[in-house]
């Protein structure tokens, strides 16, 4: 005879429930395999949806877009954007009358209605072309000078 303890017999009754666990898996298995499976099932389906997702062809996977509709109702949406516009045009009313008492009636000046839109040429003033032009060519002597004296010796370089 031999001599079995608690806890062994425990442990196989352990190994015992698993096999059989093992076997059912096995059975299930066996029913579900791929190539069993008739009319499109199995191994079909499975590359049917791989080609359908794109995951076995070199172009990845199915990317999925948004599609919008092919015509919204925007009237709330234009009612909404005039009534904003409306209400910056009466900002624009208020703020030239609150600054109209602040700026000189020489400074101000109507809008253009003209085809221009408001661009003004400027004209520049003919002293500051004249003055700068003159200290143009004065730096521009200097500095000949200055070369023609190094050239010959006669003044010290500058550093």
């Amino acid at each position: 005879e031999v001599f079995v303890t608690a806890g062994f017999k425990e442990e196989l009754k352990r190994r015992k429930k698993f096999e059989d666990e093992l076997e059912a898996q096995e059975v299930r298995d066996q029913i579900n395999a791929a190539e069993k499976q008739e009319n499109g099932a199995g191994f079909a389906s499975m590359y049917r949806n791989l080609l359908n997702g794109g995951l076995a062809s070199g172009r990845g996977g199915e990317k999925v877009k948004d599609i919008k509709a092919a015509r919204e109702d925007l009237e709330e949406e234009q009612e909404v954007v005039k009534e904003e516009v409306k209400e910056e045009e009466e900002d624009e009313d208020k703020l030239k009358a609150e600054l109209v008492p602040l700026v000189p009636k020489a400074e101000v000046k109507e809008e253009a209605t003209s085809e221009g839109h408001g661009v003004q040429d400027v004209k520049a003033d003919p002293d500051k072309k004249v003055d700068e032009r003159e200290k143009r060519e004065e730096k521009a002597l200097s500095a000949k000078e200055r070369y023609l004296l190094r050239k010959k010796g006669l003044a010290a370089p500058e550093s």
